[in-house]
């Protein structure tokens, strides 16, 4: 197996991938480059940096899976993988801890205007009555987003004693969480944070002026989720007009590059804190998330385990297995389809270990495990199935 790692990976993770004989190539591409570049490889794994466009997955001809060593796919086409039968794997375990200290880092920095009075300081002036703050203790926390970071946040948080209301749409399981609808969290917090890929229960998914019109002229905005949940300009107009107190933002609608000059109008504002995204900026974070993404890798590589897949649906639990041989199928989902791709095998004499198949809008992902080697004519028989749109070994 080849892998190609675009974006770092810490050596613990590049070690899980030595350690099976993977064959591995770490380097630094320009996105023009990316397309002819990506052939022949079996895995692609990339942080935020690299896209993986549409044009670079159509031009992968033996790439298997892709990886996303962190949480947001948002730089991956997950429907241009699916419509070419390859994976997409998170780490989004790894991140966790560091994405919600951060939040509660954001919360303090703003109620405190701890950055201004740092730079007020750091320029000479002594100011102290300018900068009068509030405490967290007893105020209300809405969690917008009640996944593994929206949890995490609560639990950072449980010693400041504060009153947590959630929405989360997709979980209402907890026992002892206090959910309620997205206009009364708004209307009743004294901090909003946002903890959701995609904002639901709004037009258009994000939190733009209705929503900062509901909020207390007191309450503080934080965003350490994405960029694009928050209109930008519809937060500056509320800050500007003193319609919510403060924002704290780790994300932005339009991001800069490393090293290079960024302007954004809200910096501007003297009730507004940001910072560059620094969400997983860990070195523990980048250690597990590193570790995770490649165990995941292996793991659909070696076993077919669709535990991490973020675009196909269903996590098969494998036990680990040596001397088999594996074939990548994509085929659509329909009736007959697993019949007719086992039955050539069977005709070769291929004893198979198990099938795994899992399926997304009407594509299906399957991954033959066999005890013997299969042989090229089988292959051909097998991609010779109508419905069957892609096969790599």
């Amino acid at each position: 197996m080849k892998i190609l790692i675009t974006d770092g990976l810490d050596e613990e993770g590049k070690n899980i991938f030595a350690e099976k004989g993977y064959e591995i190539t770490d380097r630094k591409i320009k996105a023009e480059d990316l397309p002819e570049l990506v052939k022949g490889y079996d895995a692609l794994v990339v942080r935020s940096a690299t896209k993986a466009t549409r044009e670079v997955i159509e031009s992968a001809d033996q790439l298997k899976i892709i990886g996303r060593s962190g949480v947001g796919v948002d730089n991956i086409d997950l429907e241009a993988a699916l419509e070419r039968g390859i994976v997409v794997k998170n780490a989004p375990d790894g991140n966790t801890n560091a994405a919600a200290e951060l939040t509660v880092g954001l919360m303090l920095a703003i109620a405190r205007s701890m950055p201004q009075a740092y730079h007020a300081l750091n320029r000479g002036t002594w100011k102290k009555k300018q900068f009068d703050g509030i405490e967290l203790l007893g105020k209300t926390l809405g969690i917008i987003g009640y996944g593994r970071i929206g949890s995490t946040v609560a639990e950072r948080l449980s010693g400041f004693r504060m009153n947590v209301l959630v929405y989360d749409p997709f979980r209402q399981q907890e026992t002892g969480v206090n959910y309620t609808d997205l206009d009364t969290l708004l209307k009743q917090s004294d901090f909003v944070t946002l903890h959701t890929p995609k904002l639901k229960g709004t037009i258009d998914g994000k939190i733009g002026k209705e929503q900062l019109e509901m909020m207390k002229k007191t309450a503080y905005l934080i965003n350490a989720s994405r960029g694009g949940n928050v209109k930008e300009a519809d937060l500056y107009q509320a800050l500007q007009t003193g319609r919510i107190a403060g924002a704290a933002f780790d994300v932005f609608e339009e991001e800069g590059k490393e090293g290079q000059p960024y302007s954004n109008r809200l910096f501007e504002l003297p009730n507004f804190v940001g910072i560059p995204h620094l969400g997983a900026s860990t070195r523990e974070a980048q250690l597990r998330t590193s570790i995770q993404i490649a165990e995941n890798i292996v793991r659909y590589l070696d076993l077919g385990d669709m535990a991490y897949a973020v675009n196909i649906n269903g996590a098969v639990d494998c036990a680990w297995k040596k001397e088999t041989s594996n074939l990548y199928i994509g085929h659509e989902n329909q009736p007959g389809m697993i019949a007719a791709i086992t039955g050539v095998l069977g005709r070769h004499g291929i004893n198979l270990e198990s099938v795994p198949a899992a399926t997304a809008d009407g594509r299906a992902i399957t991954i033959i495990r066999a005890y013997s080697v299969i042989p090229d004519n089988a292959i051909t028989e097998i991609r010779a199935i109508p419905g069957v749109y892609r096969i790599v070994k």
